[in-house]
């Protein structure tokens, strides 16, 4: 079943990253036959480069996260390989990404800024940063390490080495597979709790992803009960999403005060704007926290009703 995961999210990266045509010369395809979806994760190509980067992005992270969550079913060797080159893309692909969603938040609060010229002057900063990033993406794709990352993608459902493990029952190894990321998950959960950082709630983030993704996985073979954590976790992980992403375009707007100090006056307001959105976005958190918390334990309920251990 495995196979068939990594495969739809390969499948997912091969029709959208902007660089696969260039990197073999030809339209790649994965040549696994066994086809299974996560439902609304479905595989298809995207209209604008845009969406066809994020798409690639959240591919190669979903990738990643199945070979690091599940990797105890996995050949250490092959896993280890599999996942560190996937990181290297996922930040490559971060770059240009992550610029375009500051860019799209700065757009919106612009118009507190009343010199339309610096509104210009501003946008026109973002935008030489997306290119500067677009162009290092365009560069990485040009590598021969690029284009083994293709191939590797493109068969990683038949190239991928499974333990012994991997042949019990699915519900129950995907179960005992699934707590280690969720433990990791209170582990952020209280590190937050005993100090409230935009850092420490970026790493509660990060892991409630995790747990996201590996609960839609549990949820082929489980059904509901993972189901429902997904979407919990989901959720807070977006809102989480929110935090994070004002707390960069404040930070990106301070670093360019420091840089133009004739700027602080007319950003002043800017600045403030998007601090308040990130304060705003941390606001019920930790009751979105227990929301999550309960949907694991009502899981855990149900399984025992049918004797499926997690």
């Amino acid at each position: 079943m495995l196979r068939a995961v990594l495969d739809q999210f390969a499948h997912n990266f091969l029709l959208n990253d902007l660089g696969v045509e260039l990197a073999s010369g030809r339209r790649v395809t994965s040549a696994y036959s066994e086809r299974l979806s996560i439902p609304g994760h479905e595989p298809r190509r995207r209209e604008s480069s845009v969406e066809r980067v994020h798409q690639a992005r959240v591919a190669v992270r979903r990738l990643r996260s199945t070979v690091r969550t599940f990797g105890g079913l996995m050949d250490p060797a092959w896993s280890r390989g599999a996942s560190a080159e996937l990181s290297w893309y996922g930040d490559v692909l971060g770059a240009a990404r992550d610029l375009d969603v500051m860019r799209a938040a700065i757009a919106r609060s612009v118009w507190l800024v009343d010199d339309e010229s610096l509104r210009a002057l501003l946008m026109g900063f973002l935008d030489q940063s997306i290119a500067e990033a677009v162009g290092r993406g365009v560069e990485e794709r040009s590598t021969a390490r690029y284009s083994r990352l293709v191939e590797e993608i493109s068969s990683m459902a038949t190239r991928a080495r499974f333990t012994d493990e991997a042949d019990e029952p699915a519900d129950e190894v995907l179960a005992r597979h699934l707590k280690p990321t969720w433990r990791d998950a209170c582990e952020s959960y209280h590190d937050a709790l005993q100090r409230t950082t935009v850092r420490r709630l970026h790493r509660l983030r990060i892991s409630l992803k995790r747990v996201q993704y590996a609960s839609e996985t549990v949820g082929i073979v489980e059904g509901k009960p993972a189901i429902r954590l997904a979407r919990a976790a989901e959720t807070l992980q977006t809102k989480l999403g929110a935090v994070h992403d004002a707390t960069v375009a404040s930070a990106w707007l301070a670093d360019l005060i420091e840089v133009e100090a004739k700027l602080k006056r007319p950003l002043t307001d800017l600045v403030a704007f998007h601090v308040t959105a990130g304060r705003e976005a941390r606001r019920g958190w930790r009751d979105e926290m227990k929301r999550v918390e309960r949907t694991w334990a009502r899981r855990r309920e149900e399984l025992a009703r049918f004797e499926v251990t997690d």
